[in-house]
């Protein structure tokens, strides 16, 4: 007798095991199902970039080529169909693209086709690919800015869009006693760019006489008030700069309304 219901036990564990299996594979399937297949690529993870110096290999630089090394739970929008379901999502800087993760698995990840179709939201900003020739450097005609805040504004108002990129520094070797060795750097930075359309960008110079070239000079001088009251010089942690941004933004916006 206990020796059929071992048997019996174990059967019923292969079964569950199976129905685990298939339920995994339906739930993926499901999520892919949402996208065309000549638009959803896997791909493996490698531990190395391509530069102008050739392939280096990223344990040997200060620094990472995403935003976040971590997936974070997000949102990927097909405006196209109006759909959108929930993902792990990470941007990459270098290559500038957004990974996807429905396994779980960082060593194999997908991305979608590179197209104005497909967006995402993460961290509460909206990331969207944007055609410019005059944003984006190395000859690009495109590439994703992060929509900060609010992506439902009323016509005319302005809204604030973010641009990462890298710069990526090569190795320094010791040549002598006196030179120091420095190791390969990737370092982030950042522009920032208003527009009231999504088609025509005006960026953001850190600077409190800079910046208000950006707006419109019938507001010039309230802002300037604005700014001086505030004490803002857009100096600082990203954090204390980019809320500085967002106050000033939103007083344009309000100015605007009247």
């Amino acid at each position: 007798m206990v020796y059929l219901n071992k048997k019996i036990m174990k059967k019923l564990s292969l079964i569950t095991f199976l129905v685990l299996i298939l339920s995994t594979v339906s739930g993926l399937a499901q999520v892919g199902g949402n996208f065309n297949s000549n638009d959803l690529r896997s791909f493996d993870i490698y531990n190395t970039i391509n530069t102008e110096r050739g392939v280096v290999d990223l344990d040997n630089v200060d620094g990472s080529i995403y935003l976040d090394n971590e997936f974070k739970t997000g949102l990927v929008l097909d405006t196209n169909k109006d759909q959108e379901f929930g993902s792990l999502i990470r941007y990459n800087i270098f290559k500038d693209q957004v990974e996807i993760n429905f396994i779980t698995n960082e060593n194999k990840v997908s991305v979608l086709k590179r197209s104005t179709n497909f967006e995402y939201v993460l961290n509460g900003d909206r990331i969207k690919l944007f055609l410019n020739d005059k944003i984006f450097r190395g000859g690009k005609d495109n590439g994703y800015l992060f929509i900060l805040g609010n992506t439902s504004l009323d016509e005319n108002q302005v809204q604030l869009y973010k641009k990462y990129y890298q710069n990526y520094t090569p190795e320094k070797r010791a040549v002598s006693s006196y030179v120091k060795a420095e190791p390969a750097k990737l370092e982030n930075e950042v522009e920032y760019y208003i527009s009231e359309d999504d088609k025509s960008f005006k960026q953001l110079e850190l600077n409190k006489r800079k910046i208000l070239q950006a707006f419109d000079s019938r507001y010039k001088s309230d802002l300037k008030d604005f700014i001086k009251s505030k004490d803002f010089n857009f100096r600082g942690s990203s954090v204390e700069v980019e809320n500085e941004i967002k106050r000033l933004i939103y007083f344009y916006n309000t100015l605007k309304e009247n």
